[in-house]
């Protein structure tokens, strides 16, 4: 899906990622990190139409409202096959589901459940039906789904790390150990997941660094003229042919396109 999400991405990838690869994207304050994984994700369906894509985005840090108005105001189109959630409703399903949990905040328990919630395609969404319910019986579960319109989303969006660590593993003694169960869970249950992390440095790798199937970082540099630019550099990335150079992204009016190299 990265060749082609972006324009200008596949001066960057010569091959795709895996399918159940759980891929980082770090970079510190203003650098794009929500935008450029809803675009890269909103552009990926958008190309196909009448495949079975659908996605799950959870944020932690800011309403549905906002992240939505943010995306709108770069330009990049809001995808009805992209269903956003955020903490409010976390917080009202930890309410509703309080007598079932182990504890009031077991956020783990109700984002992977949200991971692989199965929601219905859109209506205008143009599949064959025989196609749609031979695709539901070979998924695992398949025997939840309420009729052939219900499918598990095949990504997955945690928005933010820092936020699902300050609420899940707050006083934890072996976040790592923790933190592994939870990625292998998402690699179970879902085809692609993206974590947004922000970092002040993302040359320094943390425990979560390691955990993940790729690195995607974005920044901003210094030119000789004295201007900050905006990248995109991958730093890791399994069993996938890429660059490991940066390249300027600009935002334009259809969304983030990557430019060029930076040299």
């Amino acid at each position: 899906m990265f060749k082609d999400a972006i324009p200008g991405m596949d001066k960057v990838f010569q091959s795709e990622p895996p399918t159940g690869s759980v891929i980082l994207v770090v970079g510190s304050a203003g650098t794009l990190k929500s935008a450029f994984v809803y675009n890269m994700v909103a552009n990926h369906m958008a190309r196909r139409p009448n495949d079975l894509s659908q996605c799950v985005y959870v944020t932690l840090e800011e309403t549905r409202e906002s992240l939505l108005r943010n995306i709108q105001n770069m330009g990049i189109p809001v995808s009805e096959r992209i269903q956003v959630a955020d903490l409010a409703s976390f917080l009202r399903a930890v309410d509703l589901w309080k007598d079932h949990l182990a504890q009031a905040a077991d956020y783990i328990t109700l984002i992977l459940q949200e991971a692989s919630r199965p929601f219905k395609i859109p209506t205008n969404l143009r599949v064959d039906k025989a196609k749609v319910e031979n695709t539901a019986s070979e998924k695992e579960g398949a025997a939840a789904y309420k009729g052939p319109t219900a499918m598990k989303p095949s990504i997955f969006v945690l928005d933010s790390l820092n936020a699902f660590n300050t609420l899940v593993y707050q006083g934890s003694t072996n976040i790592r150990k923790e933190m592994a169960s939870f990625m292998f869970n998402l690699r179970e249950r879902v085809a692609t997941s993206f974590i947004v992390m922000e970092v002040g440095d993302p040359s320094q790798y943390k425990s979560e660094h390691f955990l993940v199937d790729g690195i995607i970082e974005l920044g901003m540099m210094q030119t000789e003229h004295s201007k900050l630019k905006r990248y995109l550099k991958v730093r890791k990335m399994r069993s996938t042919k890429h660059s490991i150079e940066p390249f300027l992204i600009e935002v334009t009016g259809e969304g983030i396109k990557v430019v060029e190299e930076l040299i």
